[in-house]
């Protein structure tokens, strides 16, 4: 079990880029876009969350602007689908 807590404004952005591993398919139903997400997770987080620092730094930590930024949002879903279209890619 994780003992460590981050503000939600740190969180948040990150959960919403997770929207870039989802898809509907011709039911209407929410499906993932990867075989295991988990794995695409374990994989893929640090390099994400590597280019989401810079979101971190330029509002210098403040967990509140971070949260309330629409650019975070959009810089966290950018990362997750960078990551997404390298899988794709063939080796």
């Amino acid at each position: 079990m994780c003992s460590l807590s981050y503000p939600d404004g740190f969180i948040m952005p990150l959960v919403y880029g997770l929207k870039a591993l989802m898809t509907t398919d011709d039911e209407g139903n929410v499906v993932w876009k990867v075989k295991d997400p988990a794995k695409f997770i374990r994989d893929n987080l640090t390099t994400i969350v590597r280019k989401y620092r810079v979101i971190i730094e330029a509002y210098s930590g403040d967990p509140q602007k971070i949260g309330k930024n629409e650019g975070s949002y959009s810089l966290a879903l950018d990362a997750f689908e960078t990551e997404l279209l390298k899988l794709a890619q063939p080796a």
